[in-house]
């Protein structure tokens, strides 16, 4: 398994499974996707995107009678210097989680964190230079994630990726 791979490769993905969502669905789901920049040269850990987007659909936005809203923003742009630097946003508007002030975060905060969010958050971290992940409910109804990502780390992704284990 690749440690990283191209943006676009995690978008293309994310986009395919999604429009499944969406069959599934009927007309209950809404999504609105959009990027800024270009995704040349950013990578990402593979799988990272992809279950952000399920856990919002069916965790959010499926148990909610008339369906909802997904909306993904992705900004990337370069430093003065060149460096690669990246920002991803997910939101529902879903039924939320009771959990108030739940959340994934380098504060190490607990709740519905879940075993495959707290890997995204770990791989994004120990992979990209301020890389990142956070989730929290959002203030007017269901939950928002924040992505953060830039160049690969100076040490070899093998290395970083041993750490994990």
């Amino acid at each position: 398994m690749q440690h990283l791979i191209d943006f676009t490769e995690e978008w293309e993905l994310s986009r395919r499974d999604l429009a499944d969502q969406e069959q599934r669905l009927n007309d209950r789901l809404e999504p609105d996707l959009r990027f800024s920049g270009d995704p040349t040269g950013h990578k990402i850990p593979p799988m990272s995107l992809q279950p952000v987007l399920v856990n919002a659909i069916e965790h959010g936005l499926a148990p909610r009678p008339g369906g909802g809203r997904i909306l993904v923003r992705v900004r990337f742009h370069r430093t003065a210097d060149g460096t690669p630097r990246w920002w991803m946003l997910v939101r529902d508007n879903g039924v939320g989680s009771s959990r108030a002030g739940a959340g994934v975060g380098k504060d190490g905060g607990a709740g519905y964190q879940g075993e495959t969010l707290g890997n995204i958050r770990l791989r994004l971290e120990h992979l990209l230079e301020g890389g990142g992940f956070w989730i929290r409910p959002h203030v007017a109804g269901g939950t928002v994630a924040i992505f953060t990502g830039g160049p690969p780390r100076a040490a070899s992704a093998d290395a970083a990726w041993q750490s994990l284990s």
